[in-house]
C-alpha cells in the first residue's frame, strides 16, 4: 500500500488580505472622488 502526504502553507495569506483591503479602499475612494483616475489605482 502506498501512502502520500500533501502539505501547503498560507505564508502569503496575510499579505493577500492586506492587498485586497487596500484595493477595496482605493475603489471606494474612486467612487467618492471622481477626480481619481483609474491609472492611479493599484489594480
Amino acid at each position: 500500500m502506498m501512502s502520500s502526504r500533501i502539505g501547503f502553507a498560507l505564508t502569503g495569506y496575510e499579505l493577500g488580505r492586506l492587498h485586497r483591503e487596500e484595493l477595496d479602499r482605493q475603489i471606494l475612494d474612486t467612487i467618492k472622488n471622481p477626480e481619481v483616475k483609474p491609472s492611479n489605482l493599484d489594480l
